[in-house]
């Protein structure tokens, strides 16, 4: 039993699911949606034997971190910020802004890079999940701050727009899995830690060099998110 939350649930897990089913066929498993907080606590009940979402501290529980993700800024094709292709968070400031999910600790770290930045007047839209915020930029309604893993195909597939922000705000995040560390490991449970570790290490390794890290961005954008 894996609990995943949204953004983990519909854009990582899938391809991690996909490598970890070649390597072990056979094996049942049985997903569980929920926000950070709700997996945190699925984990903490052994609801679920494994909880993927951001990397949350609990005395009870060990986490193995999985990747970064990040929030960046999507425009349509058409917008003037495509053109450009940077921003400043002023002028992000005068556009409608698409905002997703008052639940997800992204909200609050949107709203609070713009307060930040001395951002106060703002034309929102709010929309209770990241799919549908997709769907309003494409349809000119707005900007959106949204999870990088989210947009990879829209981007790819020319739908949406990657836009820099000027004043390049620090807005990653770890994403990691998580389990009881006085629960016994299972043989699914340690197998699919193993496909997960593989992805964690090749991580790490990017990070010794420019040119591994531009490998591993195309591994964990393009294969692992489509």
């Amino acid at each position: 039993m894996i609990g995943a939350s949204p953004g983990v649930g519909t854009y990582a897990l899938p391809g991690l699911l996909e490598r970890f089913v070649a390597a072990y066929p056979g094996v049942s498993i049985s997903v569980r949606t929920g926000h950070s907080e709700e997996i945190l606590e699925m984990t903490l009940k052994e609801e679920v034997q494994l909880g993927l979402t951001r990397s949350i501290r609990h005395p009870e529980i060990e986490s193995l971190h999985l990747y970064e993700d990040e929030l960046v800024l999507v425009v349509d094709p058409g917008h003037r910020f495509t053109r450009r292709g940077t921003a400043s968070l002023a002028e992000v400031g005068e556009e409608q802004l698409i905002f997703f999910d008052q639940s997800s600790s992204y909200f609050e770290q949107t709203h609070a890079l713009l307060r930040d930045a001395g951002i106060r007047e703002l034309r929102t839209m709010e929309v209770d999940n990241i799919e549908a915020a997709k769907r309003m930029v494409e349809h000119r309604l707005g900007v959106a701050f949204l999870p990088r893993t989210a947009v990879v195909r829209s981007v790819s597939s020319g739908n949406l727009s990657l836009i820099s922000v000027e004043e390049n705000p620090e807005m990653r995040r770890s994403i990691a899995a998580l389990r009881r560390r006085d629960a016994p490991m299972s043989g699914p449970v340690a197998a699919f830690l193993e496909v997960a570790s593989d992805l964690a290490e090749r991580e790490d390794r990017a990070k010794l060099s420019p040119t591994l890290a531009a490998d591993f961005e195309n591994l964990q954008l393009i294969d692992l998110f489509t």
